[in-house]
């Protein structure tokens, strides 16, 4: 194709992180305060999250008593099932991607 070439040491993704002085990217909480609302905060995310795609039976309940009622619960019930498969797809995805940039692809994201 061309005469360019990938050295061995060389990824065509890698990207070049901040360095760990950076002021955009805070060291993670180890104890106290600080730490403890972070994990609080991630419970109640899950919480909300996860407690959202348990109780779709109750929304399906109403979507077939008021808008949707000519519809059987098999055709409603597709819309719980990809809401739960989307949350979940999503986490998937965003995991590895998490693990291989760390937070900070966000963080620089927001600024531009």
């Amino acid at each position: 194709m061309g005469s360019e070439s990938i050295s061995e040491t060389e990824h065509p993704l890698d990207v070049e992180k901040p360095s760990p002085d950076a002021d955009i990217i805070d060291k993670a909480p180890d104890g106290g305060a600080r730490a403890w609302l972070v994990a609080s905060g991630g419970f109640f995310i899950l919480f909300c999250g996860l407690g959202f795609a348990n109780s779709f039976g109750t929304f399906e309940e109403y979507y077939l008593t008021h808008q949707l009622k000519g519809y059987s619960p098999d055709d409603v019930a597709w819309i719980g099932s990809v809401g739960a498969f989307l949350q979940f797809a999503i986490g998937a995805l965003a995991g590895p991607l998490f693990d291989r940039f760390g937070a900070w692809v966000g963080v620089n994201r927001c600024g531009d």
